[in-house]
């Protein structure tokens, strides 16, 4: 069984982003070569996004590499929190994190799907986050709050 996952957005792309894509294609995860993620808020969650990337803390994405899920790979992430954020949480203290980048892909139609290339972690040509039946049995105790987990079924063949 696979899963389509939409997680919290914390905040967005901090002014220390860097972004490399020709003009004439959308915004993908591969064009991001430097995420700076600025946090407006948290509700608890320990995976996030601000398409077209996403984050987890540093727990999940040693649970994950521990987990041996495959297709997912982790960078640096440069964490900041804005005004707002610090009006709003000023007792908060953010845990470390990690980009993860899923390597698998997929194709998606509503809640369908086909060509997945059988890893844990994959995603759409429109960025769009899909976890395998493990994947999701590591996630869940940290995306229970406000990740909406989607199940997919496979496309029928005519």
């Amino acid at each position: 069984m696979l899963f389509l996952l939409k997680p919290e957005v914390a905040g967005g792309f901090g002014e220390n982003t860097q972004i490399r894509k020709p003009d004439d294609e959308p915004l993908v995860s591969k064009h991001v070569v430097h995420l700076h993620y600025e946090f407006e808020g948290w509700l608890g969650d320990e995976l996030l996004t601000s398409h077209p990337c996403y984050i987890v803390t540093d727990r999940v994405s040693e649970l994950l590499k521990r987990s041996g899920c495959t297709g997912l790979h982790f960078e640096t992430v440069e964490v900041s929190t804005s005004e707002m954020f610090l009006e709003l949480e000023p007792n908060v203290t953010l845990p470390s994190f990690k980009r993860m980048i899923p390597l698998g892909s997929i194709v998606l139609e509503g809640d369908t799907f086909e060509d997945w290339s059988g890893h844990d972690f994959s995603m759409n040509e429109r960025c769009r986050l899909v976890v395998s039946e493990k994947a999701l049995e590591v996630l869940q105790p940290y995306i229970k709050n406000y990740c909406v987990i989607i199940p997919l079924t496979p496309k029928l063949k005519n």
